[in-house]
């Protein structure tokens, strides 16, 4: 890339502030590269130790995962993906919303009722509850 961009400051199309970025970007992306081997080394060393291994000994490369078995049409992906698209997810979601805001809507039209059951029990006797004793007494 600095080559580049020497070149085109030779034939002069480019700025000399273009070659000296060029140069800083790549000394920049050389020291990242030192810094991932770096990373690296230590990521083994820190795998190596959690396997209770030598760090002088290989760790391997792993397997690659298996093949997806994948069946020789597209319709079957084309389908799923048409009745799976989130668009149409967010669509029925919508609706559902909205109908059930309806429903709650149309139950706002009906009254609202209460029932409740209670009991009362005088300590003393009213007055009105005495004569009817009374009366019923008496016609025992």
């Amino acid at each position: 890339m600095s080559r580049l961009v020497a070149q085109r400051y030779a034939t002069d199309e480019a700025v000399q502030a273009d070659v000296v970025r060029a140069e800083v970007e790549v000394a920049h992306a050389a020291g990242e590269l030192r810094m991932a081997d770096l990373s690296t080394d230590g990521a083994q060393a820190a795998l190596s130790a959690a396997m209770s291994q030598s760090p002088d000994d290989p760790l391997g490369m792993p397997e690659d995962p298996p093949a997806p078995d994948l069946p020789s049409s597209a319709i079957g992906f084309v389908e799923r993906a048409l009745r799976d698209r989130p668009e149409l997810a967010a669509h029925d979601a919508d609706l559902a919303r909205e109908q059930a805001a309806l429903r709650l809507a149309e139950k706002g039209y009906l009254p609202d009722f209460e029932l409740s059951v209670g009991a009362w029990i005088a300590e003393k006797p009213s007055p009105l509850t005495a004569d009817r004793r009374g009366a019923r007494d008496s016609r025992q």
